[in-house]
């Protein structure tokens, strides 16, 4: 039975399903760590999936014939394993006590996360082994096998997605899980091991795991420092409703002994009351609310005292643009205003679906209100696929404050807050109209500052020459609204502006001929650091940017880090004071990143050399060096354009969640079909050399680049289907071509070696422990490269490593 040279297809299916399980498993726990914990977490779990491949290889290299001998029982153990740790890590992993808002000061922490890695790690570790066994076992036929894990990556990319759809995370948990168990059940049956009551017992057990996970005791146990868990603290608090999808897991809460009063910058000088309102939490974090409103508009007299109330006092009877519509604050703000028609954009439609269904009584219907008009539709891709234009563009808080005073938002990218984001909002307003978007404020500021140099290079990207004439800037104690309008402002706009500010207790920041005796004097700061600010940015300073103590220069969509404000510069200085409540000036996820990046290639580096011990693997003709980098380069490469291009996607698409899927099942999909081809183009061209698909993935990366940007304009209105059918079309030859380098290298490497074959699986097992340590490198270094070169810089890197890879084999 096993010495059969060709894989059976039951064993090539198992190893499609236990790919489909590890991808899906892998986004699966990125969402389940942004829920208990915060969302930086994903680039952990990235991390930790790709060290378990790259960890599989060494341990199955060190193992040697022991465990090779073994194949058919190890195979569908390596597959249960995965489904029991997957489940059992997670569940375990969240009992632990920790906290990262605490990493930089408390050393505990770390040996808690170090216990959380551990138990995260070992699911991957299974499913790699399961597909590093299988390459070696069936030696000539990597193409195949290597085929099959990338298309079974595929689907579970795009399977997690669906199943997030219409589960709550907990049961898709057993879901994957349970996919798993059909692996060990396949391989089992197919390659006929006895007793066949394993093969039964498995298969009953893939059909009452996702039962047992959705109705057994089992729960998420949030962190007990996210706003969730605080809310629910209070005397009287209670869940009122959950929804979950994969944009997030929504929680009403409703705490009508201590009461939600959820008014942004409201003045200090108010005296209306805010009405009664549920508290909305995504991910148990980043809280808006939905207000009672029963068709009065006098009890929200409160919306008319918030400094995102200005554009109102200087536009009558708006059309208005609300993105990020949330529970519906901003859009009763603009019918308390009297606006003419308000268009309201929400990403997630069980938030929409929430106020329209569930609380629309409670709501007052709000938006079914016959001037509301509400989409759901991402921001950005709203503005760029529309053509009607409105007086106001408004952008509301759609972070929580606590979080960006944290510095947990530093490694979010947003295109909501980039140079050509900006232009694009300011395009579709009418001549008169104004973009208007409130942020927290932090002390230094950060964010705030950042925001404000955005809108002077997008107003100048966008052919004005006299940026100084177009904004306005006021602040109360913690909020801050830049007006930017593509006409100047008029003498009497901006005298509305100062009784505005007058008559609520606002301080400017700037406006066209702000005198100095009106700046910072009713919520006064130590300095009036806006002010400055605002004054140096407008006369392009570059020593103030270079002196500042954050990074504060405008962001772009090749670099849409806008929450990044970390600098080298100011690390020393500001790590000093992090014991007295400097810890919120550090951008805690940032340096976790970094911190990260350093354990990966301690271990990394400890897994490539382990196999390279005295005696472990006899030389052959290729030397360990151009094996080693080879592997390393192509890992680096893949990931790195794998990377580049999701993000670049994103704007196409107008939809993150759709980036991800269309993007990295296509990649891998692609990839798969151009690794199940080699073998055909082998027969046609035996000696097939590695610098047809170097050049074929180089070439087609350049021109996906230069493509991008003409259709963003030409076809950013075109149905959802066609523009991923394009998507498709420039993704397929660049993917097909990085299905390649792989199995060639592997191919090359097993007759390059003139020792006996054992030997030969041995080199296997190192080559995939090296791929798979790059590819975790790689995934860290990527993020950290994209911030501060750029996500053109990043695909140009790996066309590099690429080409590097081609001159490494080419030249033995």
């Amino acid at each position: 039975m096993m010495e059969k040279t060709v894989p059976p297809l039951s064993v090539l299916l198992a190893v499609a399903l236990i790919s489909v399980a590890s991808l899906a498993g892998e986004i699966l726990l990125m969402r389940l760590l942004s829920i208990i914990q915060w969302h930086h977490f994903a680039y952990i779990i990235i991390s930790l999936a790709l060290l378990g491949y790259g960890a599989s290889g060494t341990l199955v290299s060190l193992a040697r014939i022991r465990i090779r001998r073994h194949f058919a029982r190890l195979f569908p153990a390596a597959c249960l394993a995965f489904a029991a740790s997957l489940a059992g890590g997670f569940l375990l992993a969240q009992k632990i006590a920790f906290n990262p808002l605490e990493l930089l000061w408390d050393p505990h922490q770390w040996l808690r996360l170090i216990a959380v890695y551990v138990l995260l790690l070992w699911p991957f570790l299974f499913a790699a082994s399961a597909v590093c066994l299988t390459l070696i076992r069936f030696e000539s036929h990597i193409g195949r096998i290597y085929a099959c894990d990338l298309i079974g990556a595929a689907t579970g990319a795009l399977g997690v997605i669906a199943l997030l759809e219409y589960f709550f995370p907990l049961t898709v948990l057993g879901w994957i899980a349970a996919v798993a168990c059909l692996a060990a059940t396949l391989s089992w049956f197919g390659l006929g091991l006895k007793p066949r009551i394993v093969g039964v017992v498995t298969l009953i057990m893939a059909g009452l795991l996702p039962v047992g996970l959705a109705q057994g005791p089992f729960q998420l146990r949030l962190s007990p420092y996210k706003p969730l868990s605080q809310a629910l603290s209070v005397t009287g608090a209670r869940t009122l409703e959950e929804r979950s999808g994969p944009l997030g897991l929504l929680t009403v809460v409703a705490s009508p002994e201590v009461p939600f009063r959820h008014a942004p910058g409201l003045s200090l000088s108010a005296t209306t009351v805010v009405p009664p309102q549920l508290a909305v939490f995504t991910d148990g974090d980043g809280m808006s609310v939905i207000t009672r409103f029963e068709g009065d508009l006098e009890p929200l007299a409160f919306l008319g005292q918030m400094p995102s109330a200005l554009p109102y006092r200087l536009l009558p009877h708006p059309s208005i643009l609300v993105l990020g519509a949330g529970g519906g604050i901003d859009v009763l703000q603009a019918l308390y205003h009297h606006a003419g028609r308000i268009d309201a954009v929400e990403l997630d439609p069980n938030l929409l679906d929430l106020v329209q269904e569930e609380f629309a009584d409670f709501a007052g219907h709000l938006y079914q209100h016959p001037k509301v008009h509400v989409h759901s539709a991402e921001a950005r891709g709203f503005v760029t696929t529309g053509q009607k234009r409105f007086d106001l563009i408004q952008i509301g808080l759609l972070d929580a404050f606590n979080t960006a005073s944290s510095g947990l938002h530093a490694l979010n990218e947003t295109y909501l807050y980039t140079v050509e984001g900006i232009a694009a909002y300011v395009r579709r307003l009418t001549p008169g109209g104004m973009l208007a978007i409130t942020r927290w404020i932090r002390i230094p500021p950060r964010e705030e500052l950042k925001l404000f140099a955005t809108a002077v290079a997008a107003l100048k990207a966008s052919g004005m020459d006299k940026p100084e004439r177009h904004l306005a800037w006021i602040r109360s104690w913690n909020t801050i609204t830049l007006l930017v309008k593509p006409a100047p402002f008029s003498d009497e706009e901006i005298e509305t502006v100062r009784q505005f500010c007058q008559t609520n207790g606002f301080d400017p920041a700037y406006y066209p001929g702000i005198r100095s005796e009106e700046i910072n004097r009713r919520h006064r700061l130590p300095q009036a650091y806006y002010h400055q600010a605002a004054t140096a940015i407008l006369r392009a300073d570059r020593d103030f940017f270079d002196d500042y103590k954050f990074d504060i220069r405008p962001a772009t969509d090749d670099r849409p880090y806008f929450f990044h404000t970390f600098k080298w510069s100011a690390l020393e200085e500001l790590w000093a004071l992090r014991a007295h409540g400097g810890i919120a000036l550090l951008d805690s996820a940032y340096l976790l990143l970094l911190g990260t990046l350093g354990q990966l290639i301690l271990l990394s580096a400890v897994l490539i050399a382990a196999p390279l011990l005295p005696g472990s693997l006899r030389r052959g003709t290729l030397p360990r060096a151009k094996i080693m980098g080879y592997f390393f380069a192509i890992g680096i490469g893949f990931i790195f354009l794998e990377v580049a291009f999701i993000q670049k996607f994103i704007l196409y698409l107008s939809h993150p969640l759709y980036a991800v899927a269309v993007v990295l099942t296509g990649m891998l999909f692609w990839a798969g079909l151009g690794s199940a081809s080699l073998a055909p183009l082998q027969r046609l061209r035996p000696n097939l050399s590695v610098w047809w698909p170097v050049l074929g993935i180089s070439a087609s990366a350049l021109f996906d680049l230069g493509c991008l940007p003409g259709l963003i304009e030409t076809t950013a209105s075109a149905a959802d289907w066609l523009k991923i059918v394009i998507s498709q079309m420039l993704l397929a030859p660049l993917a097909w071509c990085m299905g390649f380098p792989f199995p060639l290298g592997m191919a090359r490497l097993v007759h390059s070696q003139s020792s006996p074959e054992t030997n030969r699986s041995d080199w296997i097992a190192w080559a995939w422990a090296v791929n798979g340590c790059a590819s975790v490198i790689g995934a860290v270094l990527a993020s950290l490269l994209a911030i501060h070169l750029g996500l053109t810089a990043l695909v140009g890197l790996g066309l590099i490593a690429y080409l590097a890879a081609g001159l490494l084999l080419s030249r033995h």
